[in-house]
């Protein structure tokens, strides 16, 4: 099985994916966002093409997409994966598909309105050496030491910029969201989607996802 987590930027699919596997050996994790940042980290052609299209919010092109992250699901030992951020696009969507035939694919949507993006990204701080993401109140209370690794790196995300936000946010509705629609409207028993409100408590929606995944 193919847990596909998508929602808009600060939806919070990165941080219940990361709690999900943190309690579930059993689950392989693939973070396109992640290793995209790896990439847009490497003196490259395709290192600096990535970093300059993160940098302005703009969609890494399908067939880089494509390539490196079925790689990354490829090389996956674990038999069942959780996809954070990918597919993007209901071309990747099909790619993903065509490569796992043998794989059912769940959509897990996550749904936040846009003015609670926008302040949860405009106060969200992350550990530069373990990748946790916090708010502005989390890490006054913890003395602005990360408590995962503690340590002292924390920094704001250069992507977290109100104009790069609102781009993110438009390339979201005209790109990705396709994908719900298509779910909706194309009957496919090896493809099922799940809308969760993504409003809710991080324990909450915790709990939705651990039943979840238990009973797939």
């Amino acid at each position: 099985m193919i847990f596909v987590f998508i929602g808009m930027p600060g939806s919070g699919k990165g941080t219940q994916a990361k709690k999900v596997i943190k309690e579930n050996n059993d689950l392989g994790y693939v973070a396109v966002g992640d290793i995209l940042r790896l990439y847009a980290e490497q003196d490259s052609k395709l290192g600096h093409e990535i970093k300059d299209l993160m940098e302005i919010g703009g969609l890494i092109g399908d067939e880089i997409v494509n390539h490196i992250i079925i790689n990354s699901i490829k090389d996956c030992a674990k038999t069942d994966v959780i996809l954070d951020g990918y597919p993007r696009t209901v071309q990747q969507l099909y790619y993903l598909q065509k490569n796992f035939l043998d794989k059912k694919i769940l959509i897990v949507y996550f749904k936040v309105r846009q003015d609670k993006l926008l302040n949860r990204l405009l106060s969200r701080i992350m550990c530069g050496d373990c990748g946790k993401i916090f708010s502005e109140d989390d890490v006054k209370a913890l003395n602005l030491i990360c408590d995962e690794c503690n340590s002292k790196n924390l920094i704001r995300r250069k992507d977290d910029d109100r104009a790069i936000i609102a781009k993110r946010i438009e390339i979201f509705e005209q790109q990705t969201y396709p994908i719900i629609e298509d779910i909706k409207e194309n009957s496919n028993p090896f493809v099922s989607l799940l809308e969760i409100n993504g409003e809710d408590s991080i324990e909450n929606i915790n709990k939705v996802l651990y039943n979840i995944i238990k009973i797939h």
